[in-house]
């Protein structure tokens, strides 16, 4: 009976076996696109592939655009046809512009010329894309929907279960989520990129709306790291990808700290009494704070934004406050900042940016974007405080509340932060 069943095994359909091989192929496949939960225990840098240029981002075409249907094409005149590669590099250029973030990473699959204009123009076109509202519905389980300011676009993307996740911040791009056993994940819903940091140093710890993450790549190590700025605990857990353990830097009994970037290779943190310094990220982790004249008194909603440039503050109580400051380092003094001219900044609870000519996809310059937490309504500033209008955004599912809301700046999927690592990994 054994051997007759080896038999009857070997003589099944060819057919039945490609499909197998086919089956495991695709799921390859899919996972190497980012599409499987299996994440990197710890995180390496993904090369992009020349042949892998997608995107999770799935959205509605809105320019409704006619697609030909294949009968009508095998009806048109061969002799018509042109090559795609032989089109006009202007022209691709001209074409490129005009679509949508899910588009663009199709027009880069079209043929081998496409792909090399898309990726050498893809920084560019991303810093002309208007800033993403995330939305997230208390009923979501993998579902996570995106908003464009501009034109209404709607777009969304199928990411790991996070029914039992909570958001703790955004950077470079990454949506950065924590569970319940402090595990922490990020994922890049443009580039597919997905990576796993184990478990913070307190496990069981109170996740709180006001946790803050930064992700960057070290240099010169070229590695990751991972800073999560816990208020409730009032410490900073910190790990490169390369170490055993988190490291923790308290600031109980200190100053509190509000606020974390990077801003040219170091990681600037901003106190509830106005100081600002930088975190050092060694064995015994220290913030060295500058002394800084004119420190302004702060009353409201204080944020750091950062520009290649320009290290910025925003202190913002909505409508009756709203002041904007720079460092000027060669003086080392505060200056209060009354014009931004073709700028504008776009305030959130978990991440702040400041944008060069909004003007190119209809946004208004010199002004503020003030997106509350788990609110439908975007409010707009001027510079001085002054209500200017609102962009509310539609949610189909009326029943449901937002979990959360919060800006996503399509320019900054595309690359990552960088801060000097002054220590090696440690065993």
């Amino acid at each position: 009976m054994y051997a007759i069943n080896i038999y009857a095994c070997t003589q099944t359909s060819v057919t039945s076996c490609d499909l197998r091989r086919r089956k495991r192929g695709r799921e390859m496949q899919r996972r190497e696109r980012g599409g499987s939960y299996h994440y990197h225990l710890r995180p390496q840098m993904q090369l992009p592939s020349t042949l892998d240029t997608g995107t999770m981002l799935n959205g509605e075409d809105v320019n409704n655009v006619k697609r030909t249907s294949r009968k009508k094409r095998k009806t048109e005149n061969p002799q018509d046809w042109r090559p795609w590669a032989e089109l006009p590099q202007e022209l691709v250029d001209v074409i490129s512009k005009k679509l949508t973030i899910p588009d663009y990473f199709r027009f880069g699959r079209v043929c081998q010329n496409w792909w090399s204009i898309s990726m050498a123009s893809k920084q560019n076109f991303m810093s002309l894309q208007a800033p993403l509202v995330i939305h997230i519905s208390t009923r979501a389980k993998r579902t996570c929907l995106f908003y464009d300011i501009s034109n209404g676009a709607k777009y969304e993307t199928k990411l790991p279960y996070f029914g039992l996740k909570f958001c703790i911040g955004l950077s470079c791009g990454y949506i950065i989520m924590e569970d319940l056993h402090s595990t922490i994940s990020l994922v890049n819903p443009v580039t597919g990129s997905q990576y796993l940091f184990p478990k913070m140093a307190s496990p069981g710890k109170s996740m709180s709306a006001g946790d803050r993450s930064i992700f960057a790549s070290t240099v010169p190590n070229q590695d990751f790291i991972l800073v999560v700025l816990s208020q409730m605990q009032k410490d900073v857990h910190f790990r490169r990808s390369k170490d055993k353990y988190w490291r923790i830097y308290s600031f109980a009994g200190k100053p509190k700290i509000w606020d974390i970037l990077v801003f040219k290779a170091s990681i600037y943190v901003i106190t509830n009494d106005g100081r600002i310094g930088t975190l050092n990220l060694k064995s015994a982790p220290e913030v060295n704070f500058l002394e800084l004249n004119f420190t302004p008194h702060f009353l409201g909603y204080v944020k750091l934004v950062a520009s290649k440039e320009q290290l910025m503050v925003i202190d913002f109580v909505p409508s009756p406050q709203l002041r904007v400051y720079t460092i000027d380092f060669s003086r080392m003094e505060w200056v209060q900042v009354t014009n931004l001219g073709g700028h504008a900044l776009f305030l959130g609870n978990m991440m702040c940016s400041r944008l060069s000519n909004p003007a190119q996809w209809g946004g208004r310059e010199n002004c503020v974007y003030y997106l509350p937490f788990r609110s439908k309504t975007c409010y707009v500033y001027s510079i001085s405080g002054q209500f200017l209008d609102r962009i509310h955004f539609v949610i189909e599912d009326k029943a449901a509340s937002s979990r959360m809301n919060c800006w996503y700046f399509p320019h900054l999927s595309c690359s990552i932060d960088y801060v000097r690592d002054e220590i090696g990994s440690e065993d």
